[in-house]
């Protein structure tokens, strides 16, 4: 059988434990490296565009949370019924 030359990609899990800004920090240079080579990346799982959107969508929501300690969001979300099992409380 003949070896092949692929290498192996190596999942990190280190994301999981940084904070918010971190996290934006990280996957910020991913978006605009596939927005900036796209032959490097031919079809990515996620188009560049709408990478950028989420990452800036998740930033507003952690800094919304952490303004606050998230007591707002949880107030609106009762207030709109959402979230019945909070609601119970």
């Amino acid at each position: 059988m003949a070896k092949s030359n692929v290498k192996r990609v190596r999942l990190s899990m280190v994301f999981t434990k940084k904070s918010g800004n971190d996290l934006i920090g990280c996957a910020t240079p991913v978006a605009q490296g596939i927005l900036a080579y796209p032959a490097a990346f031919p079809a990515p799982a996620v188009d560049g565009p709408t990478l950028e959107a989420q990452i800036s969508a998740y930033g507003i929501a952690y800094n919304a949370f952490a303004g606050d300690g998230g007591k707002k969001a949880l107030a609106e979300e009762k207030q709109a019924g959402t979230c019945p099992e909070r609601n119970a409380a």
